[in-house]
Formats: C-alpha cells, structure tokens, sequence
C-alpha cells in the first residue's frame, strides 16, 4: 500500500541559518564582464536606491532564494522516487500471481454487489408501482 504525501505539507526546518552570500559584491568588475572600461561608474552604486525594506535586505533575500532552491531540489528528489516506485508496483503487479488472486475475487465480489443492488433496487420500483396501483384501486373503490 502506497501512502501519499501531502503536496502542501510545508518545511519546518530553516535550511540555512545564517544568509550564505553566492555573489561577492566587489567594486571592481573584472575585464572580461565590463569590457575595455573597467572603471566603475559611481551611479550603479547608489546607497539604498533599489532596496526595499520589507524584503530584509539583500543577505535575507539570497538566504529565502537559497532557502527556496533547496526545497526545489527536495521536491525534485521525491517526485523522482514517486515515479521509481510507480515503476516498481506496476512491475511486481504483474508478477505475483497472489495480488493478481485477490484482486480478481474482489472484482467478483464487487460485481456480485452491484447486481444484488440492481435487484434490490427494481423489486423496490415493483413494490412501489404495486402500492401506488393499490391505492388508485382503493380510491377508486370509495369513489363508487
């Protein structure tokens, strides 16, 4: 029997305690990325221009993305041994012969049910079509 998991279970444990920075800010930008000017200009470095303080400030913001990738890649790693065990069930099913037994005798216990339902259910309309008749007679009875 396979037990699911639930999609919206959330993770309690902080995966990083302190902001792990994966980006050296340095004022210096190599040759390579800045081309033949490595000098910097002044104007991308405006102190607090385009820092929103509900977010907590760039450390805080790489520790939530860092945090966020590694839930990714939790996520990944259980998607990938749901679609293993998939595999592996529906191999085995056709194996075992014993499994293959049983569900065979449910299907027939199922199938036996739904006709005694069928039944059931068309003597109950007889009984009332015969109960609705015997009452038209009795009115028609009195009536008379």
């Amino acid at each position: 029997m396979v037990i699911p998991l639930s999609p919206k279970k959330p993770c309690s444990k902080i995966l990083y305690l302190e902001p792990v920075l994966v980006i050296v800010p340095t004022l210096e930008p190599s040759a390579a990325t800045a081309g033949t000017n490595p000098t910097p200009d002044k104007r991308s470095f405006s102190a607090g221009g385009g820092i929103r303080p509900e977010l907590g400030g760039p450390p805080l913001v790489v520790a939530n993305v860092c945090n966020l990738m590694q839930h990714r890649a939790m996520l990944f790693k259980r998607l990938e041994a749901t679609k293993t065990m998939r595999v592996y069930i529906a191999h085995n099913m056709d194996d075992n012969e014993e499994l293959r037994a049983k569900l065979k005798s449910v299907e027939d216990e199922f199938t036996v049910a739904r006709k005694v339902v069928d039944e059931g259910v068309k003597l109950l309309r007889k009984t009332e079509k015969r109960k609705e008749t015997a009452k038209a007679e009795s009115r028609w009875l009195t009536e008379e």
